[in-house]
C-alpha cells in the first residue's frame, strides 16, 4: 500500500508523527493543526508488451490549522518535498508530480480552521 512505503519517508523528512499530527485517509477533529492525504484513482496507466508498465493515480495533501498562515506553510512545504520526487521505496518506484501550488479550498472544517489542498499525478512502477 502507499502509505505503508510513503508514510514513513514524510515522517521522516519532519512532516509530522504519523497517527499524531499525519493521517492516511481520515481527518480527525485534533489536532487542530494537522496534514493529512487521500489517494484516488488516476487514468489508465502505461502498458508494455507484456503487461502493465505502470499505475496512475491521485493523492491529495490536506495542510489545516486555526489559521491561514501556518496551514498554507505546511502546505507549501510538503510542495517543495514531493513535486517530482522520484523515489525508490520497498522495490516499487514512485513519481510524484504535482498538478499546481497549494490552494486555500475557500471552506473551513466544522471547528472553522483553513484547509489547504494540493493535488498530485502519482506514478508508481514495480522494480
Amino acid at each position: 500500500m502507499i502509505y505503508e512505503d510513503i508514510a514513513p519517508l514524510l515522517t521522516a523528512n519532519g512532516f509530522g508523527s504519523f497517527g499524531a499530527d499525519f493521517f492516511w485517509g481520515n481527518m480527525p477533529d485534533a489536532p487542530a493543526e494537522l496534514l493529512t492525504f487521500y489517494e484516488s484513482p488516476g487514468p489508465q496507466g502505461e502498458y508494455a508488451k507484456d503487461g502493465p508498465a505502470g499505475t496512475e493515480g491521485r493523492l491529495q495533501a490536506l495542510s489545516r490549522a486555526e489559521d491561514y498562515a501556518p496551514a498554507m506553510q505546511k502546505a507549501l512545504e510538503v510542495y517543495a518535498f514531493l513535486d517530482d520526487l522520484r523515489v525508490t521505496v520497498s522495490g516499487t518506484r514512485y513519481h510524484f508530480r504535482a498538478l499546481g501550488r497549494p490552494f486555500d479550498l475557500g471552506a473551513t472544517d466544522e471547528q472553522g480552521r483553513t484547509l489547504i489542498s494540493t493535488n498530485y499525478a502519482l506514478t508508481i512502477r514495480e522494480t
